[in-house]
C-alpha cells in the first residue's frame, strides 16, 4: 500500500509539472527548471553520464519526452533531464501550435501516401492554412481546418511558423537555376547556432559569446557564397532565437542542397582546442570532409580534430544534406582569441564557402 501511494504521488507530480506527450516534430514547447540544480544527461537514464547542469529558473526548449524524461536543446546539442523537475511555461501559448503553411494552388490534392499515384483523400482550397505535422522528401503531411490529414506536395505550400518570419516559398525554386556541377544556383542554408536568450558557449578569457560569433561567421560566409552564384538562406539574421525544429523546417522547406550549422565549442578541459565537422548520415560525410579540409587550408590555425559522427538534432532530423561545424573552443585561450579577430573570421568564412565549392564541383 505504501509503495502504491508513493507511485501515485510521483505520477501526480509528473502530470502537474510537465505535459509533453505530444510529438514536437515541427515546434518545441518550453519549460522552466524547478530544481536548484538539475543534471543534463546524455541519455534518458539516471546511470547515463552527466554532460552539464541547468539551474532553477532557466527556460528550456523541449524536443521530445519519454518515460518521465525530457529531451532538451542544450547549447546547440541535445540532452535529457528528469521531467519531474520541470514546470511548463504559462506565457508561451503559441508553442502549442505546430508549424503551418498556406496553400498556394487551387484545389490541391491530399493523398494517402507521399506519392503522386496514391489515393486522393480530398482537396484543399487556395489560401487555406494547414498545420504541417511532418515531412518526407518533397511531401508534407498536413492537417486541414476541418481535421482532415494527409500528404501534400510541398510545391503547393508556403511555410510559416507562428512568430517566425516567412520562409521563401518552395515554388520559387527552379531546376534551371542550378547547373549539374558547381555552386551556381545551389540552395545553401546557413544556420548560425543559438541566438537571443540562448547565447551558447561563453569564452573563458574574454567572455566571447558563441551566438555573436556564429552570426558573424555566417554573414561573412553568405557574402562569399552569393558572390559565387549560390542562393543563400539564413536561419536567423539577427540576435534572435529559433527552435532547432524551426531550423530544420527552413532547410527542408527550400529543398536545401546543403545545410551548414555553425557553432563554436566549449569544454571543461581548457587545453581542448581545434576544428571539428560533424555529419549524421553516411552520405553527408563527403560534405563534412570537404568543409573540414577547406577551413584548415585557409590559415585558420585550428588543430584538426577531424570529421566525426554527431547525433545533433539539426543534422539528425534534417532530410537535406547537412553538417555541423565547431570552429574551435571558446574555453581555450588560443581558440577564443583567434575567433574574435577579423582575419580568422574572414578565413573561416572563405573556408566554408570554398569547401562547398569543392563539394559541388564533384557532386
Amino acid at each position: 500500500m505504501k509503495k502504491f501511494m508513493i507511485g501515485t504521488v510521483m505520477l501526480l507530480a509528473i502530470s502537474q509539472t510537465v505535459n509533453l506527450s505530444q510529438s514536437f516534430a515541427f515546434g518545441t514547447t518550453e519549460a522552466e527548471v524547478a530544481a536548484d540544480h538539475l543534471n543534463v544527461r546524455s541519455m534518458d537514464s539516471m546511470s547515463a553520464p552527466a554532460i552539464g547542469t541547468v539551474r532553477k529558473g532557466e527556460r528550456l526548449s523541449i524536443l521530445s519526452e519519454r518515460n518521465g524524461w525530457a529531451q532538451i536543446d542544450f547549447h546547440g546539442k541535445t540532452g535529457w533531464v528528469s521531467a519531474v523537475y520541470l514546470s511548463k511555461r504559462e506565457s508561451a501559448p503559441d508553442n502549442k501550435q505546430a508549424s503551418f503553411a498556406t496553400v498556394t494552388g487551387g484545389d490541391v490534392r491530399i493523398r494517402k501516401t507521399p506519392d503522386l499515384h496514391s489515393a486522393v483523400l480530398g482537396t484543399i482550397e487556395e489560401r487555406e492554412k494547414v498545420n504541417v505535422l511532418k515531412t518526407k522528401s518533397d511531401w508534407w503531411y498536413v492537417r486541414t481546418k476541418n481535421g482532415a490529414e494527409g500528404w501534400v506536395s510541398a510545391q503547393y505550400l508556403k511555410p510559416k511558423e507562428a512568430g517566425i518570419s516567412d520562409v521563401l516559398p518552395n515554388r520559387t525554386w527552379n531546376g534551371n537555376e542550378a547547373v549539374k556541377n558547381g555552386i551556381k544556383g545551389k540552395r545553401i542554408v546557413l544556420d548560425p547556432g543559438h541566438g537571443g536568450g540562448d547565447t551558447g558557449a561563453k569564452g573563458a578569457n574574454h567572455s566571447s559569446l558563441e551566438s555573436v560569433l556564429t552570426l558573424r561567421t555566417a554573414l561573412l560566409a553568405a557574402e562569399k557564397l552569393r558572390a559565387a552564384g549560390a542562393i543563400v538562406v539564413m536561419t536567423r539574421m539577427s540576435d534572435q532565437y529559433f527552435s532547432l525544429a524551426n531550423r530544420v523546417f527552413q532547410s527542408e522547406s527550400v529543398f536545401a542542397d546543403a545545410f551548414i550549422s555553425i557553432h563554436y565549442n566549449s569544454s571543461l578541459k581548457p587545453h581542448a582546442r581545434g576544428l571539428s565537422t560533424f555529419y549524421n548520415k553516411p552520405f553527408d560525410k563527403e560534405l563534412a570532409q570537404s568543409i573540414q579540409d577547406s577551413i584548415l587550408d585557409h590559415r585558420t590555425n585550428l588543430e584538426d580534430r577531424g570529421v566525426q559522427f554527431g547525433d545533433y538534432y539539426v543534422i539528425r532530423e534534417n532530410q537535406r544534406p547537412a553538417v555541423l561545424v565547431e570552429l574551435g573552443f571558446l574555453s581555450n585561450q588560443h581558440d577564443e582569441f583567434q575567433a574574435e579577430t577579423d582575419i580568422f573570421q574572414e578565413n573561416a568564412a572563405n573556408g566554408l564557402a570554398d569547401g562547398l565549392k569543392v563539394y559541388f564541383d564533384s557532386n
